[in-house]
Formats: structure tokens, C-alpha cells, sequence
């Protein structure tokens, strides 16, 4: 009894100075960039080329870089011509007229002060006196001064881009809070998820004992993900247990306790009961007169008297063994003779 009484003291104080449980960090999974949107189209601004891959032109447009520039002209030779006859003003060079009676003979080069707002490119009539006949035909010739160039246009487009919509997943939430092994604690864990459940787990990949580690692994349930993965590991390595000197640690009920030796019972004595009704002997001894045996021989006395004796020593036995069941039987005192 005392040996008893000091295992449940000890094993009570174990169990109040148990640590409480581990607590597992906070391993939820961290929320998603991903933004919901509905679908839409994309249109870029005026540029050269496409912005990318699965861009499409929608319009194009030519904008003028540089515009055109015209030639300029100026006078160049300068030709008179004298007619000694009429004169065919619808002529005009280089088809010269050339009647007869006249030429076209250059007479300058130099676009004079004197010769400033004389049309060129043109036959024109300059009389003299009262004009007529006599008066002398002019042209200045027309020279191209400066070239000219064509207007410089480029081409601009606008392209479109599609975009689907955007469904995000939801995100599930998995957590572990691992249970260390002490003396009052077996090493064991509890698992947590999202609400409603959003997610399955494994079996542990060992059984939770003191030094063994331990993973289990959480997969989301459809439309759910952690992060974008569909699983998550949890792994864990539990503490080793050092029970008080002299006890021991068992991982199955957590209990740190000393050996018990074994109890060895004695044996037991077997126990006889008495008759529950007492039996009394009656023994009336018998004398007999030895006789002759008809055998055809003869005993003598002596033969005779010894047998006799064998015989009262017998009877007498049987009565002392009679006398001694009375004794047991009737409660060990002898009765007198009436």
C-alpha cells in the first residue's frame, strides 16, 4: 500500500509540472497579388509598331513629317528677236518663231535693275517709237533655281489587346500546433484549416514519439490554393523526454514513473473441513476359544494363547481408535461408565 501511495504522489506532481503544449507559428500562406477583373479590350496610343504579342491593329493614320517644298525659278538667258515681218505671238519657245525675215539672238544674261518686272518664261513686246512692225520681241528664259521635294508622311497605327477575366483563386489556410512529449504529455499534434474546410490532410509520415520527426502535408481543396501551390508541408522534430532520476518515460501514456517490481504471492494452504455430523464407533470386542483347526494337526497352549493375545491387542487398538473419533466427534471428553 505504501508503495502504491508514493507512485500516485509522483505521478501527480508530474502532471502538474507538465509544460503546456507547443504553439505552432503562424504558417498561413501569404494572400495572393492576384486581382479580380472583368473582361475588357486594350487599346494602345498612336505608335510605329505593335506593342507586343496578341496586340492587333485597329486604325492607321499617315502624318505629315515634312511638308513639300516647290522649285523656284529664276530668269536665264535673255533673247530679242527683230522681225522684218508679222510675228506668230502664239509661238512660243523653244519653239521659237522663225519667220523669214528675223531671229532670236541672246543678247544678256544679267536680270538687270534695268530689266526688273519683264515677265519670264514669256515672249513679251517691248515697242519702240509707236510700236508696230518696228517694235523688237524679248523672252527671258526660265532657269530653276532651287529643287523642290515631296511632302515626307509616316504611318501610325493603333492596335487592341484582349483580356480575358481575371478569376482568383481563394486562399486556404493550413496550420499545425505540434505537441511536445514531457512527463504527463504523450508527443502528439492538432491541425487547423480554413472555414468552411479547405483543406485535406495526409497521414503523418511516423508515429509522434520523443527525437522522431514528423511531416504532414495539407492539399487544398478545388478552388483553393496556398500561394498558388496546391500543398504545404509541415515538418517537425520532437524534443527528447529526461524523466526525474530513477523513473522512466513511457511515450504511449506520457507517464514518467519508477519501475514496479513484480508481487510474489505465497502459497496457499489448503483448508479440510470437519463432518458436519459427528459418527460414533461402537467396538465390542469378541473372545474366541481357540479351537482345533480340523486339519488333521493339533495346536498346543502355547500356540493358542499367543494367538489369543494378537487378537486382544487388535480389539484393543480398534477400540483406542473408536475412543479417539469420540473424542473429536463429542468435543474430546470422555464419558463414565453408567
Amino acid at each position: 500500500m505504501a508503495a502504491a501511495g508514493a507512485l500516485l504522489v509522483s505521478s501527480g506532481l508530474a502532471l502538474m509540472a507538465a509544460p503546456s503544449p507547443a504553439a505552432a507559428g503562424d504558417t498561413r500562406a501569404a494572400e495572393s497579388t492576384c486581382t479580380p477583373s472583368e473582361a475588357y479590350t486594350e487599346t494602345s496610343d498612336w505608335v510605329l509598331t505593335s506593342p507586343g504579342t496578341d496586340w492587333y491593329e485597329v486604325d492607321q493614320r499617315q502624318v505629315l513629317v515634312t511638308p513639300a517644298v516647290d522649285p523656284t525659278y529664276g530668269p536665264g538667258q535673255r533673247y530679242s528677236w527683230n522681225p522684218q515681218g508679222p510675228y506668230d505671238e502664239s509661238v512660243v519657245p523653244p519653239a521659237w518663231p522663225t519667220p523669214a525675215q528675223g531671229r532670236w539672238t541672246p543678247n544678256t544674261a544679267a536680270y538687270n535693275p534695268g530689266h526688273v518686272g519683264e515677265p519670264v518664261g514669256v515672249v513679251f513686246q517691248q515697242g519702240h517709237g509707236n510700236g508696230g512692225d518696228n517694235a523688237s520681241w524679248f523672252y527671258w528664259e526660265r532657269v530653276q533655281v532651287t529643287p523642290g521635294s515631296d511632302a515626307v508622311y509616316r504611318t501610325e497605327y493603333k492596335f487592341a489587346l484582349d483580356h480575358p477575366a481575371v478569376t482568383c483563386p481563394v486562399e486556404a489556410y493550413a496550420d499545425v500546433q505540434w505537441i511536445e512529449p514531457s512527463c504527463g504529455t504523450k508527443a502528439d499534434f492538432k491541425t487547423k484549416s480554413g472555414d468552411p474546410v479547405d483543406v485535406t490532410w495526409s497521414a503523418p509520415s511516423a508515429t509522434p514519439a520523443p527525437g522522431v520527426t514528423v511531416t504532414l502535408v495539407a492539399t487544398a481543396m478545388d478552388g483553393y490554393t496556398f500561394g498558388g501551390s496546391a500543398t504545404q508541408a509541415f515538418t517537425h522534430t520532437y524534443a527528447a523526454v529526461v524523466p526525474p532520476a530513477g523513473q522512466t518515460y513511457d511515450p504511449v501514456t506520457g507517464v514518467c514513473a519508477a519501475p514496479v517490481p513484480p508481487v510474489v504471492e505465497p502459497p496457499t494452504t489448503p483448508q479440510v473441513s470437519p463432518p458436519k455430523t459427528p459418527v460414533k464407533a461402537h467396538v465390542k470386542a469378541q473372545t474366541k476359544t481357540p479351537t482345533v483347526v480340523h486339519a488333521g494337526l493339533v495346536t498346543t497352549a502355547s500356540d493358542t494363547g499367543a494367538q489369543a493375545g494378537l487378537g486382544l491387542v487388535l480389539a484393543g487398538l480398534v477400540l483406542l481408535a473408536g475412543a479417539g473419533s469420540l473424542v473429536l466427534a463429542g468435543g474430546g471428553e470422555p464419558k463414565d461408565a453408567a
